[in-house]
C-alpha cells in the first residue's frame, strides 16, 4: 500500500478485537515507508515482495495487539484459518451466502462470506459439514476465480432444478 492508501484505509478502519486478531496465523498490516522499520524491529514483520504486502504472524501479546490496533494497521487475516476458533466466532456473525453450480458435472459449491471477520466458508454443499475449506478473502477470490474458469455459474437457487434452469447456467 502507498501513502495514500494507508491514509485513506486508516479514515475508514475498523478496530479488531483480540479475538478476531488470533483467528489466523498471520495477518497483513497497513503500515507505510516510514513506519517499517519500527514495526520490524518490534513485532518480526516480514516484506512479502509477491504480493507487496507487510504481513506478520498473529502470535503476540494482547498489549502489542492494542498499538497494531491504535495504530490502525491491521489489515487482512492471512497464513492458517484456525478452524476451531472460527467455528466459535461465527455463532453470532452476519455472512453472506454464494452458490456456484457446474452444469457439466453437477457438482456445486457453497461460498459463504463473514465481512467482519474478512474471511470466507468454501463448502462442497449445502449441507456438508465434514470437508469445508475457510480461507482469507483473497484466496477466496482466486478460488472463486478458479471455478468460474471451470465452468461453473454463480446460482441464485439451491440447486437448478429443472433442464431449463441448467440450460441456462450453460
Amino acid at each position: 500500500m502507498n501513502k495514500r492508501e494507508i491514509t485513506k484505509f486508516r479514515k475508514s478502519y475498523v478496530p479488531w478485537s483480540f479475538e478476531r486478531f488470533k483467528l489466523t496465523s498471520e495477518v497483513t498490516l497497513a503500515i507505510s515507508f516510514d513506519e517499517k522499520d519500527e514495526i520490524r524491529s518490534r513485532f518480526n514483520a516480514r516484506w512479502d515482495p509477491d504480493e507487496k504486502v507487510w504481513w506478520m504472524k498473529t502470535g503476540i501479546a494482547e498489549e502489542d495487539f492494542g498499538y497494531l490496533n491504535d495504530l490502525k494497521a491491521l489489515h487482512c487475516p492471512r497464513g492458517t484459518v484456525f478452524i476451531d476458533e472460527v467455528e466459535k466466532a461465527i455463532f453470532d456473525v452476519e455472512s453472506i451466502g454464494h452458490k456456484v453450480y457446474c452444469a457439466n458435472t453437477e457438482h456445486q459449491r457453497v461460498f459463504d462470506h463473514y465481512p467482519s471477520l474478512q474471511l470466507t466458508r468454501v463448502a462442497l454443499s449445502p449441507d456438508d459439514e465434514h470437508s469445508p475449506v475457510w480461507c482469507n478473502e483473497q484466496d477466496a477470490r482466486k478460488l472463486w476465480k478458479t471455478y468460474m474458469d471451470d465452468g461453473y455459474r454463480r446460482c441464485y437457487n439451491t440447486t437448478p432444478s429443472s433442464a431449463q434452469e441448467i440450460e441456462e447456467i450453460r
